[in-house]
């Protein structure tokens, strides 16, 4: 089984079964474990045919992020839940995007000078953010690059294993992509390593308890969702490409897409 698969699985019974406590913030009941930690490879991302991932949001939101955008527009075509969350119908506040791109220059540059620094770390999270719709859940992400392998440690105040997970951990790996070819361009050639997640609120919202008791008793899974993502990262040599490609998955999905036609793919 996937590794991803796994681990999701794992995360999932633990806040069904012995979280640390039931809370209600905003008045929606979950199940919270506290300091909640995982791992995967990466590139990391769920095949796990019983969660009906939205594989065209899972792609859109990457390159959407890894673009720089925070425009609403550019991924409420693929997740239309997304438009609840902007405060003024144009724009979400919490977007990553912009953060990620204008720190991701200084990452590489740290890394490059001192391939074993520590100081290659990005921040998400907006000093004393306004009131709004859209807080975001990334505290920060820093970058280790050990036995040629570049390490994703994300810190997170808040994850939700069954909508957030299933697509930050495609998302995170995929900003590890995206820097990977920045290094590569700059004569560093490495390879993706781990991605360690640490959460604040690792949690299952009520609303989930019956649906997340179906997934632990679920084995299948989708090779389709691995075959897209070996084609992009495959594809895609420059940190352009990486956002084109994925957008064409975004766009393209559906049951006659076919990723061995090599037009496909810039």
């Amino acid at each position: 089984m996937n590794k991803t698969n796994e681990v999701w699985k794992e995360k999932v019974q633990q806040c069904l079964e012995t979280p640390d406590y039931v809370s209600k913030p905003r008045g929606m009941e979950v199940h919270e474990v506290l300091n909640g930690s995982y791992s995967v490879p990466m590139p990391a991302y769920l095949d796990y045919e019983e969660r009906d991932v939205n594989v065209n949001f899972m792609f859109a939101e990457a390159a959407w992020i890894v673009s720089g955008s925070n425009k609403l527009s550019e991924v409420s075509r693929h997740m239309k839940k997304y438009a609840d969350f902007s405060d003024d119908g144009l724009f979400l506040r919490g977007a990553y995007g912009p953060k990620v791109v204008d720190q991701i220059g200084y990452v590489a540059d740290s890394i490059i000078k001192d391939n074993d620094t520590r100081q290659a770390v990005m921040t998400i999270w907006r000093e004393r953010p306004a009131p709004s719709k859209d807080i975001p859940c990334t505290v920060a992400m820093q970058f280790l690059l050990r036995d040629n392998k570049l390490n994703m440690v994300t810190t997170m105040r808040s994850n939700d294993i069954i909508l957030g997970f299933t697509y930050d951990v495609f998302t995170f790996s995929m900003v590890a992509a995206a820097l990977q070819r920045i290094l590569k361009a700059g004569g560093l050639d490495v390879e993706l390593g781990t991605l360690f997640v640490n959460a604040g609120s690792l949690h299952l919202y009520e609303s989930h308890y019956k649906k997340a008791e179906e997934y632990l008793k679920a084995e299948t899974t989708d090779n389709r969702t691995k075959e897209l993502v070996d084609y992009v990262l495959e594809n895609s040599p420059t940190y352009e490409s990486l956002i084109k490609n994925l957008n064409t998955v975004a766009d393209n999905y559906d049951k006659d897409f076919n990723p061995d036609d090599p037009e496909n793919w810039v």
